[in-house]
């Protein structure tokens, strides 16, 4: 501001003009600096730069906060993911009956517990060949 005021004190430019281009010169969008345009004098442009500079730390401040929190959530929804893919790793190792070598029943209610031991090795029933190796 005070740069703008010194290269305009060499002419004779009006107030409002400086103003202006002091208002022109900060880089930011229109509507964050349109707090600023309402300015008459060098005074209340000084008054309205501080409280510019107030709403732009917080605004500064809230964009922070909110990068944070999407990056909180971003890694929520990751480590729900990956529980979700080790609770279908967990459902497609689902326990068998060692009898019979069926999935997701007891040893009671097994439909082929009549028949008896199974021989997985040669996948009949009635002997393990383990024992007999």
């Amino acid at each position: 501001m005070y740069r703008v005021l010194e290269i305009a004190s060499h002419a004779d430019i009006e107030l409002e003009v400086k103003i202006h281009y002091i208002i022109e010169r900060i880089q930011d969008d229109a509507f964050n600096k349109s707090i600023l345009y309402s300015t008459r004098t060098i005074r209340e442009l000084r008054v309205k730069l501080v409280q510019y500079e107030h709403m732009r730390s917080s605004s500064v401040q809230n964009k922070k906060i909110l990068h944070l929190t999407q990056k909180f959530q971003q890694i929520k929804a990751e480590k729900k993911a990956k529980e979700a893919s080790g609770n279908q790793l967990k459902n497609k190792q689902q326990k068998r009956f060692y009898n019979s070598g069926k999935k997701n029943h007891i040893g009671a209610d097994c439909p082929l517990r009549n028949k008896g031991i199974k021989c997985f090795q040669y996948g009949q029933f009635g002997h393990i060949a383990a024992k007999y190796i």
